[in-house]
């Protein structure tokens, strides 16, 4: 979706101008989690789990399920397109994307375009949403070393995963569900196989195992997400090419309103708890 710049004027009008101080705003309801394993496993040993992980991902009948993809250090991040496996470059480029976030106690590394950490892993299709990834990074060993001169123990096999699962509301919030609680099952599958998971739901499915409060989380989501594409269009007129999957929702315009009465008495009890100062009206309103 185009998204205005911070030295555009803020001209969608009084209400709509407010809407950016939305605290339930977000690109769209995802759900977040981090996998850990003890350090001192064996690749092999990561990899057996990673393969028992991924036979209950085909159990669990996730629509895709890809190969399990290895990333050794020196190696081209990315493979050509035309021989790369489905979701092989996916899971590739995420794992690149989060070098800086498993080095222990080292420096956060310059960007490279090859392989800087062992990393091992697969992708999963839960059904009409972003793909997740399910994987482990290898630990890194402490620069300090004990009186031998033998570096620290290394840190923890470690992921970091999310999937924005919103897309799959497109088909209907039944789908949605079944896509979400997919990724749920998966990684309390994890669990059972003893990788530490940490999760952050933004639909509190995780914590609650209560399918409804979940529809009402994309639910509201998705009426947030129509306000405000509706109001960027309006704004920025018929000539502009605006693109998002919300315009693409079979319900877009009934969301919208929703969405817009929503914010409407959600900022007037922001304004009436001083949460921030409402900006003036636009004088073209």
């Amino acid at each position: 979706m185009v998204l205005l710049s911070g030295d555009q004027p803020c001209i969608l009008g009084r209400v709509r101008a407010r809407f950016i101080f939305h605290p339930e705003l977000s690109m769209g309801l995802t759900i977040h989690y981090e996998l850990r394993a003890p350090g001192e496993l064996s690749e092999g040993a990561v990899a057996g789990i990673l393969s028992q992980l991924r036979e209950r991902a085909i159990e669990i009948e996730f629509p895709e399920v890809s190969d399990i993809f290895r990333l050794a250090v020196g190696e081209p991040i990315l493979v050509n397109p035309t021989i790369a496996r489905p979701g092989e470059n996916f899971f590739r480029s995420l794992a690149s994307c989060r070098l800086d976030l498993f080095v222990g106690e080292e420096e956060p590394p310059e960007w490279s375009d090859t392989v800087t950490i062992d990393s091992i892993g697969f992708t999963v299709d839960p059904g009409d949403t972003e793909l997740a990834t399910f994987g482990f990074m290898a630990g890194q060993r402490s620069r300090e070393s004990d009186a031998t001169g033998v570096a620290g123990a290394a840190t923890d096999w470690h992921w970091r995963g999310f999937c924005k699962t919103q897309y799959a509301s497109n088909v209907s919030e039944a789908h949605f569900v079944k896509a979400h609680t997919r990724l749920v099952a998966l990684l309390d599958a994890a669990i059972a196989l003893g990788i530490r998971v940490e999760v952050r739901d933004e639909g509190d499915y995780w914590e609650t195992r209560d399918a409804e409060r979940l529809r009402s989380a994309v639910r509201r989501s998705n009426q947030l997400m129509a306000c405000f594409g509706g109001a960027l269009s309006d704004h920025l007129g018929p000539d502009a090419e605006i693109e998002g999957a919300i315009f693409d929702h079979p319900d877009f315009e009934h969301l919208e309103m929703e969405g817009m009465e929503a914010v409407e008495k959600d900022i007037g009890m922001m304004e009436r708890e001083g949460w921030f100062k409402p900006p003036p009206d636009d004088p073209g309103d």
